[in-house]
């Protein structure tokens, strides 16, 4: 039974993963190229399969981390995630994530 609630909450996650994607088309790429922008903070370099790296599960579980590659466009879709559900790490880097896409999101809602 908790691999079948597993599953489901992935798929739920992915949908919302993929929305993410869709949001950075209509920003016109905005959410990746802020990504960009703070690389020194977002990027996932140095960070292993099992590590959160700021998100709410580890890289390699594919719960809150939807493709754990180190590039931009994917590390602002798992945020997008994160934001959705309100759901971080309970690090100085989760709280990074966090705040970093509570300010950014309320800047782009806000021109659409």
């Amino acid at each position: 039974m908790a691999d079948y609630g597993r599953q489901l909450l992935r798929r739920r996650n992915n949908v919302v993963h993929e929305l993410g994607h869709a949001f950075d088309l209509v920003l016109g790429r905005q959410g990746r190229s802020a990504v960009s922008a703070d690389w020194t903070h977002l990027s996932r370099s140095g960070c292993g399969r099992g590590d959160k790296c700021g998100f709410a599960s580890p890289l390699g579980w594919m719960d809150w981390v939807m493709n754990p590659a180190n590039e931009a466009g994917e590390i602002f879709a798992d945020q997008f995630l994160g934001w959705t559900f309100s759901r971080w790490d309970s690090t100085d880097l989760g709280d990074y994530r966090r705040d970093w896409m509570n300010t950014d999101m309320v800047e782009w809602l806000n021109t659409y």
